[in-house]
Order: structure tokens, then C-alpha cells, then sequence
């Protein structure tokens, strides 16, 4: 695995992941292991339209660390019709080789999701 050199971008490309997330964990973006490239996670809003207060998770995988679960935010309640910001361009992360974010939703609940980052390569 090669620390990616930010200061001499080969290439970058603006992403969005969309993603309906549920009780189950779901992987909204994985940098897969000897990818050669970087993620800069910009900005994780996740939305309730569920009629209830929903729980939402944000956790980051590192399979460098025999998948270990970093949390970014856990069981955070969200109102109905509320969005909660779990990341901003003011504290955007990073995601190395063989990283994952994985979200995921309290039981009955449902929360969309929209990642935007950067892939630099």
C-alpha cells in the first residue's frame, strides 16, 4: 500500500454516492486495497423521511487494522425531515487503501445519504 502523494495529483475526479441506508450496514465508498489512489471525503449528509426520529452511524473500516471500526458518528438521532451533517468541507477525511465508509440506520428507520469526494489518483 503507497501513500499517495497529494502535492503531485496525477489526476482528480469529483464524485457523488447516493445511497438509502437501512438497518443493515451498507458501504457508500471503498477504496479498494492497492488502488493506487486516494478518497477525500467532502461532505456525508444524511437525511430522515421516515416519519420518526431515525439513528444513523458513520463509521470509517480499515482493513490495514484487520477491519477495525473507526465511528465518525454513532447512534446520532436525526428528527423527521431533518438533515444531519456528519462531515463538512471543514472537516473532510481522507480514505487510504483498503478503506471503507459504512453507514448505517437504527431498526425501521430509513435515511438517504449523499457523499460527495474526490478521487485523486
Amino acid at each position: 500500500m503507497a501513500a499517495i502523494n497529494i502535492a503531485r495529483l496525477g489526476v482528480l475526479y469529483g464524485r457523488t454516492s447516493l445511497a438509502n441506508v437501512y438497518e443493515q450496514p451498507s458501504n457508500v465508498i471503498v477504496n479498494a486495497l492497492n488502488s493506487n489512489s486516494l478518497v477525500k471525503v467532502n461532505t456525508v449528509s444524511l437525511c430522515n423521511y421516515h416519519p420518526n426520529t431515525a439513528v444513523v452511524s458513520v463509521d470509517i473500516i480499515r482493513t490495514s487494522e484487520s477491519n477495525k471500526r473507526f465511528r465518525i458518528a454513532s447512534n446520532v438521532s436525526v428528527p423527521t425531515n431533518a438533515t444531519f451533517l456528519a462531515v463538512t468541507k471543514d472537516s473532510m477525511l481522507y480514505l487510504e487503501e483498503g478503506d471503507a465508509m459504512r453507514l448505517y440506520a437504527g431498526a425501521n428507520n430509513m435515511i438517504e445519504a449523499v457523499v460527495s469526494y474526490d478521487l485523486i489518483s
